[in-house]
């Protein structure tokens, strides 16, 4: 399995547990407690799942940091380069938890609006044949 996927196998299983574990009446002291309960073993895999992929990317800072990666693109210009260029500002624990939300964050996204653009087209034929015209002329050209 690609980090890709990896990633985002791990996103549904979190969001997936999160709703379980936020929807069980227990869990509904939340705002007063501030904390959750965690309902069943799903809920402990996906805990030790969270842990195993922070530990991986925590051992990719460190290997930037120490030099055994480097940045594929130019002038160290990704996100990771630039925090790393500031060790007073940014933490590895800080690192690792603005990488994880950035690639969480469009992996969901990203699946989100594929799925809305899906059921548009597959609820509006208009829009369909408009969409299947214009790749023609697109990929005539």
């Amino acid at each position: 399995m690609t980090v890709k996927e990896s990633i985002y196998v791990l996103v549904g299983q979190v969001l997936m547990s999160f709703y379980k574990n936020v929807s069980h009446p227990i869990n509904w002291l939340y705002p007063h407690t501030e904390k959750l309960v965690e309902m069943g073993v799903d809920s402990q895999q996906v805990a030790k799942n969270c842990q195993i992929a922070r530990s991986w990317i925590k051992d990719y800072i460190l290997q930037r940091k120490e030099g055994k990666r480097k940045s594929s693109l130019g002038d160290d210009t990704d996100m990771l380069s630039l925090m790393l260029s500031r060790p007073d500002v940014f933490s590895d624990d800080f690192m690792v938890d603005e990488l994880v939300g950035f690639f969480g964050a469009a992996t969901e996204t990203t699946h989100n609006v594929f799925q809305t653009i899906l059921t548009h087209l597959c609820q509006d034929k208009d829009s369909l044949a408009k969409i299947r015209t214009e790749f023609s002329k697109v990929f005539a050209e």
